[in-house]
């Protein structure tokens, strides 16, 4: 009876260091194949290049829900929210006709994460495909986009702070993490 209940032990105990070897050579190789991302760092009104043309954050604002609504910029909700407004310049540099796709940005921060509100955008009597312009070589267009940061996303604490809370607006994410850098209160 022990030499089975040893056995037993024996075969369980070696199929978990297999597991595990495995779980090791699984990681290490996952991790060879794909590396960790490159950042990219820009700041407000730097160029760089995205989806073939040459793209520049002009400016940006933290609206709250009663500036939210006079501004045309807001949700048709109850929830307490603020409103994060970017303008971004696309400029098509290249000999053809280009149509960058702006409604894959998103904006994070240390504790958030969102995409663009399409909501909002029409609420501001603003085309959806505007986040798609057509730009014929040498044209350029100013695109407003919008984010939504819903009260209930946020610690009370970090809701009362998130005007001074670091923001960035990302546009890849991998192999290479392309961001703006809007807001950076790092100490």
């Amino acid at each position: 009876m022990k030499k089975n209940r040893r056995f037993i032990y024996g075969v369980l105990c070696g199929l978990i260091i297999l597991l595990f070897a495995l779980f090791i050579i699984g990681y290490t190789k996952v991790n060879r194949k794909y590396p960790e991302a490159i950042n990219e760092k820009y700041n407000i009104g730097e160029m760089f290049e995205y989806d073939g043309c040459d793209i520049s954050v002009r400016d940006y604002s933290i609206l709250n829900k009663t500036e939210a609504i006079n501004s045309g910029y807001y949700v048709e909700d109850d929830a307490d929210y603020k409103i994060l407004k970017c303008t971004l310049e696309a400029t098509n540099n290249s000999d053809s006709e280009k149509s960058p796709e702006l409604y894959y940005i998103e904006a994070e921060s240390s504790v958030w994460h969102n995409g663009i509100d399409l909501e909002v955008i029409d609420n501001a009597n603003q085309a959806t495909d505007s986040l798609r312009p057509t730009l014929k070589s040498g044209e350029t267009a100013t695109v407003t986009i919008a984010f939504v940061m819903y009260k209930f996303q946020f610690s009370d604490a970090r809701w009362k702070r998130i005007d001074s809370d670091n923001i960035y607006l990302v546009f890849s994410l991998y192999p290479v993490k392309k961001y703006v850098v809007l807001q950076d209160k790092t100490i």
